[in-house]
C-alpha cells in the first residue's frame, strides 16, 4: 500500500485497503500538472470505514491507454492489476469524470465491476471524429495518443463487447452538447442510463460534491444496481443560492494602483440565510476575459462581507481587478457568487458582465541587457509602470529543444528535431515549457531554423497556475528577415507552471528549433 495524507503519492495507482466486501476504484481526470503535483481525484474516499478504495491516475493524460509508472506501464498492464485486486472483493464500483469516467467505463467493464458512475465521459477520442461534432476541447491530448499508435477505432467505447452483466449510470449536464453526443454513443446498449442534469455542464462533478450530492450518489450504488436521480436535491441546492448582483456601471480606475474597482450590490432571494452551515460560505468569484484573444486572463475571490445575510438581505460589496498586467485591449469582467468550489454560473445562474479597455498600457522591454551589468527599460506609450534604470545581472540561460519534452505543438509537425509550421487556418506552433520560476525580469528567446519564417506572430507569456492563465506579456510579431523572436517580461512573484506561447496567424510558415529563457536581478 502507498502512504500519503493529501493526495500527493508517486506512481500511478493508491491503495487504501481494509477490511471491507466492496471496493471502489476512482479514475483520476485530465490534468497537465499531476505528474508535477502527484494528486488523485476522490483523495477524500479514503478517509471513510465503509468501503476498500484504489485511486487510479494517468498523469500521462492518455486516456488511461498508456499510464505512466514502472509497473504499469499500459492499459493491460493496469486491467491486469486491477482485476487482481478486484477479484478479492464482492462488489466492485468504478467511477470518475471526464478523462477519469473514460477510464472507468474502459476498465470497469474489462474486470467486470458491478456497477460504473461516469461523470461527463468522453466516448470516443478519435481526433478527426471529436472534430466533425466541433469538440476541440482535449485536441492537443488526442493528438498524443494517436502518436502512439493507438487506433481512433480502438479508443471508442461504443465498439467494446456487449458482453458485460454490470450497470453503468452516465450523469451530463444538459447544457453541454458536446458531452450530450458522447453519451448518446452508448444509449441503447443493456445496463446504460443516462441522467441529464438540469443547468449543469461539463463540471458537473464539483456542483455535485459540493452539495454532498456526489456521496448520495455514491451510497445508493452501495446497495443496488439502480440508477439514482439527483435531479430533486441538486434543485434544492440550487433554490438555496437564489441571488441576484447588480454591478454599478461606474467603475473606478486608479492608475496609481494600476486596479479597477466595482460596486456591487447582492440580494438574498433564498428561503435560508448566507452561509449555510452544510456548504460554507458564500464568496464572490470574478474572471476577466481577453475579448481580442477570447481568453481568460486572469480571476479571482472575495468573501461575501455582509455575512450572515437573512432571506431578502442585501449586502454591498467591493471588487478589485488588478489591470497592471493587462495588454492593450478589450476586456470583460464576469461577476458571479459561489460557494465551496463551485461557481453557480455552473448551475444554472448568470454571471453579471461588465467591460472595459486598457489603452496605451505595456510591459517594459528590455534591452541592451549585457551592457555594464545594467537593465534599461522602455516603456512604449503611457505605462503603469516607471522607466528607471535597474541595477540587474544576467543570471541564467534555460534552453529547451522542440525535440525535447517540454515543448509542445497543436499547429507543427515535429519532423528532424524542429517543428515545422505551414498553416492556412492559424493556431498555436509551440507551447511550454511548464515550468516554476522565481520572482524577476526574463527574456524568451524563440529560435527558427532553415528559411526565414514568413507571416505573423504573437509570443504571450502565461501564468498557468497560480493566477488561472494571467498573462505577464504579450507581443505581436511581422516577420522581415528574422531568424529569433524576444520577447520580455517581470514576473512579481514565484510561479509554479509558466507557459510560453507561439501563435502563428493564418498563412504563416517556419521552422521552429528551440525556446531560450535568459533570466536577470
Amino acid at each position: 500500500m502507498s502512504s500519503g495524507h493529501d493526495g500527493t503519492i508517486a506512481g500511478c495507482v493508491y491503495e487504501h485497503l481494509i477490511g471491507s466486501k466492496t471496493l471502489v476504484i476512482a479514475f483520476s481526470s485530465l490534468d497537465d500538472h499531476r505528474e508535477r503535483t502527484g494528486k488523485f481525484d476522490f483523495f477524500y474516499l479514503t478517509k471513510q470505514t465503509k468501503f476498500s478504495v484504489v485511486l487510479v491516475r494517468d498523469v500521462g493524460n492518455t486516456w488511461f491507454h498508456n499510464p505512466v509508472d514502472r509497473d504499469r506501464r499500459s492499459k493491460d498492464h493496469l486491467t491486469r492489476y486491477l482485476l487482481d485486486i478486484s477479484s478479492r472483493f464482492d462488489r466492485v464500483i468504478c467511477l470518475g469524470s471526464s478523462m477519469g469516467a473514460y477510464g472507468a467505463i474502459l476498465i470497469g467493464r474489462a474486470i467486470g465491476a458491478h456497477k460504473i458512475i461516469a461523470f461527463a465521459p468522453q466516448t470516443f477520442l478519435g481526433v478527426e471524429e471529436t472534430g466533425e461534432i466541433g469538440d476541440q476541447r482535449y485536441t492537443k491530448h488526442l493528438k498524443r495518443i494517436e502518436d502512439l499508435g493507438i487506433e481512433a477505432n480502438a479508443t471508442s467505447l461504443s465498439t467494446l463487447s456487449q458482453e458485460w452483466d454490470g450497470s453503468l449510470t452516465i450523469y451530463i449536464g444538459d447544457t453541454d452538447h458536446h458531452d450530450q453526443i458522447h453519451a448518446d454513443r452508448l444509449v441503447g446498449r443493456s445496463g446504460v442510463s443516462v441522467i441529464a442534469l438540469k443547468d449543469l455542464g461539463h463540471g458537473l462533478i464539483n456542483p455535485l460534491k459540493t452539495a454532498g450530492i456526489l456521496n448520495s450518489i455514491l451510497a445508493a450504488a452501495l446497495d443496488t444496481d439502480e440508477p439514482y436521480d439527483p435531479s430533486g436535491p441538486m434543485d434544492a441546492f440550487k433554490s438555496t443560492y437564489r441571488h441576484t448582483l447588480a454591478l454599478s456601471r461606474n467603475m473606478v480606475a486608479d492608475p496609481t494602483k494600476g486596479s479597477i474597482e466595482l460596486s456591487a450590490e447582492i440580494l438574498n432571494c433564498s428561503d435560508h440565510v448566507w452561509p449555510s452551515s452544510e456548504t460554507g460560505r458564500v464568496k464572490i468569484f470574478y474572471w476577466v476575459v481577453y475579448l481580442d484573444r477570447g481568453i481568460e486572463v486572469t480571476h479571482g475571490e472575495l468573501p461575501v462581507t455582509g455575512e450572515p445575510l437573512a432571506p431578502n438581505g442585501s449586502s454591498s460589496e467591493t471588487i478589485k481587478i488588478d489591470f497592471r498586467a493587462l495588454s492593450a485591449g478589450h476586456y470583460e469582467a464576469h461577476i458571479n457568487l459561489g460557494v465551496g468550489k463551485t461557481k453557480l454560473h455552473e448551475i444554472g445562474s448568470r454571471a453579471s458582465r461588465v467591460g472595459f479597455e486598457v489603452v496605451n498600457v505595456a510591459l517594459p522591454s528590455f534591452v541592451d541587457c549585457q551592457v555594464a551589468g545594467r537593465l534599461n527599460l522602455e516603456s512604449d506609450g503611457q505605462s503603469s509602470i516607471d522607466a528607471a534604470t535597474w541595477s540587474t545581472r544576467e543570471t541564467g540561460l534555460l534552453h529547451f529543444p522542440v525535440s525535447g519534452k517540454r515543448l509542445h505543438t497543436e499547429a507543427g509537425v515535429l519532423q528532424n528535431g524542429r517543428v515545422t509550421i505551414d498553416t492556412v487556418a492559424g493556431g498555436f506552433g509551440i507551447i511550454g515549457p511548464f515550468i516554476p520560476l522565481q520572482a524577476g525580469f526574463y527574456e524568451g528567446t524563440f529560435i527558427f531554423d532553415g528559411k526565414p519564417p514568413v507571416g505573423e506572430v504573437t509570443i504571450d507569456v502565461v501564468d498557468v497556475k497560480n493566477h488561472g492563465g494571467q498573462i505577464y506579456a504579450m507581443k505581436r510579431f511581422t516577420f522581415d528577415s528574422e531568424r529569433s523572436l524576444a520577447v520580455t517580461w517581470k514576473l512579481p512573484e514565484y510561479t509554479e507552471c509558466l507557459e510560453v506561447r507561439l501563435f502563428c496567424q493564418p498563412g504563416f510558415s517556419g521552422s521552429v528549433e528551440s525556446l531560450a529563457i535568459k533570466s536577470f536581478l
